[in-house]
């Protein structure tokens, strides 16, 4: 059943599964309410063969209105209240922004009769405590258009995403209702792009199919086996985590391990077909950076990255304290400063200190700090102490020479 949004105020069987007839009367009932508030609105595809639905979903993009009585804190939905007004909602779990709100819809008594299925909805009304039954809409914001036809896609023929993101995806690669993008430790998430013909171009997948219709799954499983990036090893290799009531899903993996898809060649050509998951991912991510020109950014957010990640090293092994430390020098945080500044420029920067700590440990290091620190430290001459000592030295020498010459007078 669906009301999973609405357990605080609904019972469960409150919202029944719907049966197709009776859902594809409520979408044509509700779609061109939604229209009259969004610019875009749609229905994702249901996947095919399905007997039954649980709710009813929309993706929407574009407001073309915001009222004053009802002023919304965002600037991509409608104020919800508005589209409660509009669905005939009696409750509703609002989110603003581009997320999904959830609207119970009243089903009035008799319904069904006209669609064929007065026994189903008599006997659901038995079922819910009240005799009250309520329609699950849920009715998901996107920002742009552009986010909305990759929701589409996304949301469209059940769990094909999860499908597409297992054959085609990597450890880092992935694929989402965001767009392809490349997972980076301790970072947000880099954009490969955010159309869908790119991304379905890249993966080498052609859309007339898709947006002609898939009338099977097993349809749907050679469309996707069709790509020339089509990997069973991947699949094999796979370590996503699917809940078995994944159907879908788990039917393909089923149709692939039966035989039904056709080992495509790998690319590119000279790789064998048998890899590991690191050259395949490797492999996989460089193809993707290619392919959608992001090489050279990606390369300087990775050395940006890179010499972060060597100064936070930096700092762990080789910092004032320990400096002070080696020295004798702790809270003389200035000349502490001028001696690191010294050796880093000696040894060649902070990767070469990293290096060279990781190479011989710490004494060699420690060795060119100390002589470092000696040689600012040492205490100057000044100008009239270096005249002092010239005159002594000069004495010195001359009262050396004398005396030899008393010595050879004498004798």
């Amino acid at each position: 059943m669906g009301g999973n949004a609405f357990r605080a105020v609904l019972a469960a069987s409150a919202c029944p599964r719907m049966p197709p007839a009776v859902y594809r009367n409520l979408k044509t009932r509700l779609l061109s309410k939604l229209q009259d508030l969004y610019s875009h609105v749609a229905v994702p595809i249901e996947a095919p063969e399905k007997l039954d639905y649980g709710d009813l979903d929309f993706a929407v993009a574009i407001p073309k209105i915001q009222t004053s009585e009802y002023p919304s804190n965002s600037s991509v939905n409608v104020p919800h209240q508005v589209t409660l007004r509009a669905l005939g909602a009696t409750h509703m779990v609002p989110m603003d922004g581009n997320r999904t709100s959830h609207f119970a819809v009243p089903i009035q008594r008799g319904e069904w009769r006209f669609l064929g299925h007065e026994e189903e909805e008599g006997g659901a009304r038995q079922l819910s405590e009240s005799g009250e039954l309520f329609y699950q809409v849920d009715v998901h914001v996107c920002s742009s258009v552009s986010e909305w036809e990759i929701y589409m896609f996304s949301r469209s023929y059940g769990d094909l995403l999860l499908i597409l993101a297992d054959a085609f995806g990597s450890r880092d690669l992935k694929l989402s209702e965001k767009g392809l993008y490349l997972k980076i430790a301790g970072h947000p998430p880099f954009s490969l792009s955010v159309s869908l013909d790119k991304i379905m171009d890249f993966i080498d997948l052609s859309m007339e199919p898709w947006r002609a219709g898939f009338s099977t799954k097993q349809e749907i499983f050679e469309w996707v086996a069709s790509s020339h990036l089509f990997d069973i090893a991947a699949l094999k290799l796979g370590t996503r985590k699917v809940k078995p009531d994944r159907k879908m899903y788990w039917q393909f993996i089923e149709w692939v391990k039966d035989g039904g898809a056709y080992v495509k060649s790998v690319v590119p050509k000279s790789i064998p077909d048998q890899e590991d998951r690191e050259e395949r991912d490797k492999r996989l991510q460089d193809l993707a950076l290619d392919f959608f020109g992001k090489r050279e950014e990606f390369d300087a957010l990775q050395r940006e990255l890179d010499e972060k990640i060597v100064k936070a090293q930096a700092r762990k092994s080789y910092n004032g304290t320990i400096v002070g430390e080696w020295t004798g020098l702790t809270g003389k945080w200035l000349t502490v400063k001028k001696i690191m500044d010294k050796v880093r420029e000696r040894v060649g920067g902070d990767q070469a200190t990293i290096q060279m700590m990781q190479n011989h440990g710490e004494e060699e290091l420690k060795a060119i700090v100390i002589e470092v620190a000696k040689e600012l430290t040492a205490p100057p001459l000044s100008t009239e102490g270096n005249a002092l000592e010239a005159l002594s030295v000069s004495l010195g020498n001359a009262s050396f020479t004398s005396s030899l010459h008393v010595d050879r007078v004498e004798t």
